[in-house]
Protein backbone atom coordinates (compact mmCIF):
# COMPACT_ATOMS: atom_id res chain seq x y z
CA UNK A 1 0.00 0.00 0.00
CA UNK A 2 1.10 3.31 -0.92
CA UNK A 3 0.68 6.85 0.73
CA UNK A 4 1.48 10.34 -0.24
CA UNK A 5 2.96 12.72 1.67
CA UNK A 6 1.89 16.78 0.47
CA UNK A 7 3.06 19.79 2.94
CA UNK A 8 4.91 22.86 1.38
CA UNK A 9 7.50 22.75 4.17
CA UNK A 10 10.35 20.09 3.77
CA UNK A 11 10.99 20.03 7.79
CA UNK A 12 7.67 18.80 8.19
CA UNK A 13 7.59 16.20 5.54
CA UNK A 14 11.41 14.51 6.29
CA UNK A 15 9.80 14.38 9.98
CA UNK A 16 6.46 12.31 9.18
CA UNK A 17 9.45 9.64 6.40
CA UNK A 18 11.71 9.19 8.87
CA UNK A 19 10.16 9.24 12.29
CA UNK A 20 7.54 6.37 11.86
CA UNK A 21 8.18 2.82 10.89
CA UNK A 22 5.64 3.01 7.73
CA UNK A 23 5.56 -0.60 7.42
CA UNK A 24 4.75 -1.57 10.65
CA UNK A 25 1.74 -0.25 9.84
CA UNK A 26 1.04 -1.62 6.36
CA UNK A 27 2.47 1.29 3.87
CA UNK A 28 5.18 0.34 1.56
CA UNK A 29 5.69 2.91 0.03
CA UNK A 30 6.17 6.66 1.05
CA UNK A 31 5.69 9.33 -1.79
CA UNK A 32 6.60 13.23 -1.21
CA UNK A 33 5.36 16.45 -2.53
CA UNK A 34 5.93 20.11 -1.65
CA UNK A 35 3.18 21.69 -3.59
CA UNK A 36 -0.64 20.66 -5.11
CA UNK A 37 1.39 20.67 -8.93
CA UNK A 38 4.02 17.71 -7.77
CA UNK A 39 1.36 16.20 -5.67
CA UNK A 40 -1.07 15.24 -8.82
CA UNK A 41 2.03 14.04 -11.19
CA UNK A 42 2.78 11.79 -8.48
CA UNK A 43 -0.85 10.58 -8.31
CA UNK A 44 -1.32 10.13 -12.27
CA UNK A 45 2.01 8.28 -12.40
CA UNK A 46 1.66 6.22 -9.32
CA UNK A 47 -0.48 4.08 -7.73
CA UNK A 48 -1.26 5.80 -4.42
CA UNK A 49 -3.91 4.86 -1.65
CA UNK A 50 -3.84 7.39 1.02
CA UNK A 51 -3.13 10.88 1.16
CA UNK A 52 -1.89 13.13 4.09
CA UNK A 53 -2.97 16.50 2.94
CA UNK A 54 -1.44 20.23 4.59
CA UNK A 55 -4.23 22.96 3.76
CA UNK A 56 -2.56 26.02 3.43
CA UNK A 57 0.01 25.70 0.55
CA UNK A 58 0.96 28.33 -1.73
CA UNK A 59 -0.72 28.89 -5.05
CA UNK A 60 -3.56 26.05 -4.48
CA UNK A 61 -4.74 24.78 -1.65
CA UNK A 62 -4.83 21.12 -0.20
CA UNK A 63 -8.66 21.55 -0.23
CA UNK A 64 -8.68 22.00 -3.97
CA UNK A 65 -6.13 19.27 -4.43
CA UNK A 66 -8.70 16.62 -2.91
CA UNK A 67 -11.58 17.84 -4.78
CA UNK A 68 -9.46 16.66 -7.34
CA UNK A 69 -8.17 13.82 -5.71
CA UNK A 70 -11.95 12.62 -5.12
CA UNK A 71 -13.63 13.37 -8.97
CA UNK A 72 -10.39 11.73 -10.61
CA UNK A 73 -9.06 9.06 -7.94
CA UNK A 74 -12.55 8.31 -5.99
CA UNK A 75 -10.77 4.92 -4.31
CA UNK A 76 -7.94 7.04 -2.39
CA UNK A 77 -8.58 7.95 1.25
CA UNK A 78 -7.20 11.88 2.18
CA UNK A 79 -5.92 12.57 5.57
CA UNK A 80 -6.19 16.20 6.11
CA UNK A 81 -2.94 17.93 7.91
CA UNK A 82 -3.52 21.60 9.54
CA UNK A 83 -1.93 23.58 11.81
CA UNK A 84 -5.54 25.51 13.08
CA UNK A 85 -7.01 24.02 15.94
CA UNK A 86 -10.55 26.47 14.80
CA UNK A 87 -10.50 24.38 11.70
CA UNK A 88 -12.94 26.47 9.39
CA UNK A 89 -12.49 24.02 6.43
CA UNK A 90 -14.34 21.28 8.03
CA UNK A 91 -17.51 21.85 5.78
CA UNK A 92 -15.32 22.19 2.83
CA UNK A 93 -13.13 19.03 3.93
CA UNK A 94 -16.81 17.20 4.79
CA UNK A 95 -17.96 17.59 1.18
CA UNK A 96 -15.25 15.87 0.23
CA UNK A 97 -15.32 13.35 2.45
CA UNK A 98 -11.92 13.51 4.29
CA UNK A 99 -11.23 10.06 6.08
CA UNK A 100 -9.45 12.13 8.99
CA UNK A 101 -7.87 15.07 10.13
CA UNK A 102 -4.37 15.73 12.25
CA UNK A 103 -3.09 18.58 14.00
CA UNK A 104 0.12 20.11 13.88
CA UNK A 105 2.32 19.80 15.53
CA UNK A 106 2.24 15.96 15.16
CA UNK A 107 1.28 13.49 17.32
CA UNK A 108 3.42 11.06 16.51
CA UNK A 109 0.63 8.29 17.89
CA UNK A 110 -1.84 9.72 16.60
CA UNK A 111 -0.82 9.63 13.28
CA UNK A 112 0.01 5.83 13.41
CA UNK A 113 -3.51 5.23 14.52
CA UNK A 114 -5.40 7.26 11.76
CA UNK A 115 -3.00 5.34 9.22
CA UNK A 116 -3.31 2.70 10.71
CA UNK A 117 -7.48 2.76 10.55
CA UNK A 118 -7.44 4.13 6.78
CA UNK A 119 -5.30 0.94 5.65
CA UNK A 120 -7.93 -1.60 7.64
CA UNK A 121 -10.43 0.14 6.02
CA UNK A 122 -9.00 -0.39 2.54
CA UNK A 123 -7.83 -3.59 2.78
CA UNK A 124 -12.07 -4.10 4.42
CA UNK A 125 -12.93 -2.58 1.08
CA UNK A 126 -10.75 -4.95 -1.29
CA UNK A 127 -11.66 -8.14 0.08
CA UNK A 128 -15.69 -7.02 -0.17
CA UNK A 129 -15.07 -6.13 -3.58
CA UNK A 130 -13.50 -9.46 -4.40
CA UNK A 131 -16.01 -11.73 -3.24
CA UNK A 132 -18.98 -9.43 -4.58
CA UNK A 133 -17.31 -9.83 -8.11
CA UNK A 134 -16.85 -13.59 -7.44
CA UNK A 135 -20.90 -13.31 -6.27
CA UNK A 136 -21.32 -11.91 -10.18
CA UNK A 137 -19.42 -14.22 -11.22
CA UNK A 138 -20.98 -16.97 -9.93
CA UNK A 139 -24.62 -15.35 -10.03
CA UNK A 140 -24.02 -15.71 -14.34
CA UNK A 141 -23.46 -19.13 -14.20
CA UNK A 142 -26.87 -20.00 -13.00
CA UNK A 143 -29.79 -19.67 -14.80
CA UNK A 144 -32.57 -20.37 -11.66
CA UNK A 145 -33.18 -17.20 -9.85
CA UNK A 146 -33.76 -19.23 -6.87
CA UNK A 147 -30.45 -21.06 -6.93
CA UNK A 148 -28.44 -17.63 -8.30
CA UNK A 149 -29.98 -16.18 -5.02
CA UNK A 150 -28.94 -18.83 -3.09
CA UNK A 151 -25.45 -18.94 -4.11
CA UNK A 152 -25.41 -15.22 -4.24
CA UNK A 153 -26.41 -15.41 0.13
CA UNK A 154 -23.95 -17.55 0.80
CA UNK A 155 -21.40 -15.76 -0.89
CA UNK A 156 -23.03 -12.84 1.58
CA UNK A 157 -22.43 -14.57 4.11
CA UNK A 158 -18.92 -15.51 3.88
CA UNK A 159 -18.34 -11.95 3.28
CA UNK A 160 -19.62 -10.70 6.34
CA UNK A 161 -17.84 -13.39 8.04
CA UNK A 162 -14.68 -12.65 6.60
CA UNK A 163 -15.06 -8.77 7.78
CA UNK A 164 -16.28 -9.52 10.93
CA UNK A 165 -13.22 -11.76 11.51
CA UNK A 166 -10.16 -9.63 10.25
CA UNK A 167 -12.51 -6.66 12.51
CA UNK A 168 -12.02 -8.88 15.46
CA UNK A 169 -8.38 -9.44 14.69
CA UNK A 170 -7.49 -5.85 14.23
CA UNK A 171 -9.70 -4.56 17.53
CA UNK A 172 -7.81 -7.73 19.61
CA UNK A 173 -4.08 -6.00 17.89
CA UNK A 174 -5.27 -2.55 18.69
CA UNK A 175 -5.89 -3.34 22.60
CA UNK A 176 -2.79 -5.01 23.00
CA UNK A 177 -0.83 -2.46 21.22
CA UNK A 178 -2.41 -0.13 23.16
CA UNK A 179 -1.40 -2.21 26.26
CA UNK A 180 2.41 -2.11 24.75
CA UNK A 181 2.21 1.40 24.08
CA UNK A 182 1.69 1.91 27.86
CA UNK A 183 3.69 -0.93 29.81
CA UNK A 184 6.79 -0.81 27.15
CA UNK A 185 9.01 0.07 29.70
CA UNK A 186 7.86 -2.61 32.24
CA UNK A 187 8.41 -6.33 32.39
CA UNK A 188 6.03 -7.75 29.74
CA UNK A 189 4.62 -11.60 30.12
CA UNK A 190 2.92 -14.20 27.40
CA UNK A 191 0.82 -14.84 30.27
CA UNK A 192 0.25 -11.18 31.09
CA UNK A 193 -1.08 -10.59 27.34
CA UNK A 194 -3.17 -13.91 27.24
CA UNK A 195 -4.89 -12.93 29.89
CA UNK A 196 -5.57 -9.33 28.54
CA UNK A 197 -6.90 -10.94 25.25
CA UNK A 198 -8.01 -14.43 26.74
CA UNK A 199 -6.25 -15.77 23.50
CA UNK A 200 -3.86 -18.07 23.60
CA UNK A 201 -0.14 -16.43 23.54
CA UNK A 202 0.86 -18.41 20.11
CA UNK A 203 -2.18 -17.32 18.70
CA UNK A 204 -2.21 -14.33 19.71
CA UNK A 205 1.70 -13.93 18.90
CA UNK A 206 0.79 -14.90 14.91
CA UNK A 207 -2.39 -12.45 14.80
CA UNK A 208 -0.13 -9.67 15.68
CA UNK A 209 2.30 -9.89 13.58
CA UNK A 210 0.59 -10.84 10.34
CA UNK A 211 -1.25 -7.09 11.38
CA UNK A 212 1.66 -5.13 12.14
CA UNK A 213 4.91 -7.03 10.71
CA UNK A 214 6.30 -7.47 14.41
CA UNK A 215 5.85 -10.15 17.04
CA UNK A 216 4.93 -8.84 20.22
CA UNK A 217 8.43 -8.73 21.72
CA UNK A 218 9.96 -7.30 18.45
CA UNK A 219 6.79 -4.76 18.83
CA UNK A 220 7.93 -3.74 22.43
CA UNK A 221 11.48 -3.58 21.20
CA UNK A 222 10.50 -0.90 17.95
CA UNK A 223 8.46 1.27 20.38
CA UNK A 224 11.13 1.33 23.13
CA UNK A 225 13.61 2.30 20.11
CA UNK A 226 10.74 5.21 18.78
CA UNK A 227 10.29 6.74 22.29
CA UNK A 228 14.23 6.70 22.77
CA UNK A 229 14.36 8.50 19.48
CA UNK A 230 12.87 11.08 20.65
CA UNK A 231 13.98 11.83 23.88
CA UNK A 232 17.56 11.83 22.25
CA UNK A 233 16.23 14.94 20.10
CA UNK A 234 14.00 16.09 22.62
CA UNK A 235 15.73 16.14 25.76
CA UNK A 236 19.42 16.33 27.47
CA UNK A 237 18.41 13.32 29.33
CA UNK A 238 21.88 11.07 29.12
CA UNK A 239 21.59 7.93 27.45
CA UNK A 240 22.15 5.96 30.79
CA UNK A 241 18.96 6.97 31.89
CA UNK A 242 17.30 7.48 28.59
CA UNK A 243 17.82 3.75 28.49
CA UNK A 244 16.26 2.40 31.99
CA UNK A 245 13.69 4.97 31.49
CA UNK A 246 12.26 3.02 27.87
CA UNK A 247 13.03 -0.07 29.56
CA UNK A 248 16.49 -1.75 29.03
CA UNK A 249 18.67 -3.53 31.57
CA UNK A 250 21.93 -1.65 30.60
CA UNK A 251 23.13 1.25 28.20
CA UNK A 252 25.28 -1.01 25.98
CA UNK A 253 22.13 -3.63 25.02
CA UNK A 254 19.89 0.09 24.61
CA UNK A 255 23.09 1.07 21.95
CA UNK A 256 22.96 -2.59 20.30
CA UNK A 257 19.46 -2.62 19.49
CA UNK A 258 19.03 1.14 18.63
CA UNK A 259 22.20 0.60 16.13
CA UNK A 260 20.44 -2.62 14.93
CA UNK A 261 17.14 -0.50 14.31
CA UNK A 262 18.19 2.92 12.79
CA UNK A 263 22.22 2.51 11.90
CA UNK A 264 23.48 4.84 14.40
CA UNK A 265 24.68 4.30 18.21
CA UNK A 266 22.65 6.78 20.03
CA UNK A 267 25.29 9.01 20.67
CA UNK A 268 25.87 9.46 16.61
CA UNK A 269 22.13 10.07 16.58
CA UNK A 270 21.44 12.70 18.81
CA UNK A 271 24.80 14.52 17.55
CA UNK A 272 23.87 14.30 14.13
CA UNK A 273 19.65 15.22 14.32
CA UNK A 274 21.06 18.38 16.87
CA UNK A 275 23.01 19.57 13.69
CA UNK A 276 20.78 19.34 11.28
Amino acid sequence: MNILLVDDEIVVINILKNNIDWESIGINRVFSAYNAFEAKRIIEQNPIDIIICDIEMPRENGLSLLEWVKEQYPHILNIILTGYPEFHYAKSAISIGVYGFLMKPIVFSDLKKTVESAVHKIKSNKIKEKYMKYGEYIASRFDSTNLMEERLNTVTSKIDELISSTEKEQSVVNIVKSYLEKHYNEKISRKDLESLVNLNADYLNRIFKKATGYSLMEYVQFYRIMIGKELLINSDTNISEIATHIGFNSPAYFSKIFKMYTGFTPTEYRSNRKTV
